[in-house]
């Protein structure tokens, strides 16, 4: 059980360090609607079409 934990531990950690270290967010958008799932592909889509 506490190698699990460890684990665990070691991917939350591993996988913090590498969205700080690309630049990336780390805030979390709540999902209202299906549509919020394809968000960014629909406004590089509407940026295209203007």
């Amino acid at each position: 059980m506490l190698t699990i934990i460890l684990l665990c531990l070691l991917i939350y950690i591993s996988a913090y360090f590498c969205l700080k270290a690309s630049g990336q967010s780390i805030d979390v958008r709540p999902i209202q609607s299906f549509e919020d799932y394809f968000s960014d592909s629909n406004e590089k889509i509407m940026e295209k079409q203007l």
